[in-house]
């Protein structure tokens, strides 16, 4: 009996935290994306943005600084696809690059150290 009692409570304490968390990232005004296009240079002066940003077919994005931002520059000019969190940012949509991989035709290749 105490067992189930406790087993339920994990089981909602889950599932409280998993709530928090997604409703953490709408109220940041973040929304999880997968996007597509090539690494380019880029002229922004921030010091929150990368020296590159992610040029699709419609949008030119900004990539944050970060770890995973600094891997980039060595694909500049490459396809990518990158996943992320999508913000705006001084008026402009940036991404926080989680990953990313490079595209060769319609091949995924994983990014090298």
């Amino acid at each position: 009996m105490n067992g189930k009692r406790i087993n339920r409570l994990g089981i909602m304490m889950l599932f409280f935290g998993f709530t928090v968390m997604v409703m953490g990232s709408v109220y940041a005004g973040e929304k999880e994306m997968k996007i597509s296009g090539t690494v380019i240079e880029s002229a922004e002066k921030s010091s929150k943005l990368a020296p590159i940003a992610i040029k699709t077919d419609t949008e030119i994005y900004g990539v944050q600084n970060n770890a995973v931002a600094k891997k980039m520059k060595k694909v500049i000019g490459k396809k990518v696809e990158v996943t992320g969190t999508v913000e705006e940012i001084e008026g402009k949509n940036v991404i926080k690059v989680w990953n990313y991989y490079r595209l060769e035709g319609k091949k995924r290749v994983q990014p090298t150290g």
